[in-house]
């Protein structure tokens, strides 16, 4: 094979995860949208059977699509403001910003969604609560993605302190969050319940350090950004999958290895696809 530039390694890296992220970012919005369509439809249905009283307070349509759509304006506005923020490197490093800022958006969320119930467990929870990460994560995309665009437009996005930092953070606090609050909360529960936690947990931690340990660019913080982005890939392939309304499909127990299945493999493609071009 001829040796490949650095410049034509930056374009196909920029073009692979363009691809893969889009993907995985329409999944997750079908899968969102097809769950809760779904849901909707259930509840309705028990409601009306069992004559409930919920079936008048909650059956508006409105108030089923009202916190998904909140949930889906941050990474669409993320994916638009970082489209347009690209100096023209390669063919595909529009699509490439969208798709980082996309992923920031959603790791942010997580992280948001996660802290803020302990803002709120002294005092009564306001009824726009819910909506205050998504407002918080469309502020800091946007301000992110103006300092960009004005001061460091000449770096790749991946090379922007700023994003890595924000990046790099949210997934660091997230994780180290989860496991304890994993280990803290798996008393008395069954070991297949465990057991499976304990895999995805694992999967997840992997799917970040595998690329981090293959690397070979020399800098520390874009490396670890790259094993971030390629982890990113993975786990909320993963996530689009289990997004999904699998309990229709009679898996059973089946249904909660299956999404790990499906984003370990897109996982595994993407890399193997990085590193056969990097070879």
């Amino acid at each position: 094979m001829a040796k490949i530039s650095a410049r034509q390694t930056l374009a196909y890296r920029m073009e692979l995860t363009a691809w893969f992220g889009l993907a995985i970012f329409i999944v997750g919005l079908i899968a969102q949208i097809v769950s809760t369509a779904v849901s909707y439809v259930f509840f309705i249905d028990w409601s009306n059977s069992l004559e409930s009283p919920l079936h008048d307070e909650s059956a508006s349509v409105l108030a089923w699509v009202l916190p998904v759509l909140a949930g889906l304006v941050a990474p669409i506005v993320a994916f638009m403001v970082g489209e347009r923020n690209a100096k023209p490197r390669a063919k595909y490093e529009h699509t490439y910003n969208g798709v980082l800022f996309v992923f920031l958006a959603i790791w942010l969320n997580a992280v948001l969604a996660t802290f803020m119930p302990a803002l709120f467990s002294q005092a009564p929870t306001p009824e726009y609560a819910q909506y205050i990460p998504q407002v918080i994560v469309l502020a800091s995309v946007i301000v992110l993605a103006m300092l960009y665009s004005k001061k460091y437009k000449k770096l790749p996005l991946h090379d922007f302190r700023a994003y890595q930092l924000l990046l790099i953070g949210s997934i660091s606090a997230l994780f180290i969050y989860s496991t304890i609050a994993f280990f803290a909360l798996s008393q008395g529960q069954l070991i297949e319940t465990l057991a499976i936690g304990i895999m995805g947990m694992l999967i997840s931690a992997g799917m970040i350090a595998v690329p981090y340990v293959f690397s070979n660019e020399k800098r520390y913080m874009t490396r670890l950004t790259h094993a971030c982005i390629a982890g990113s890939i993975g786990i909320w392939s993963l996530g689009a999958i289990a997004t999904l309304p699998l309990y229709l499909s009679q898996l059973e127990s089946l249904q909660a290895l299956l999404p790990m299945v499906i984003g370990l493999a897109a996982w595994l493609v993407y890399i193997y696809l990085l590193h056969r071009h990097n070879a």
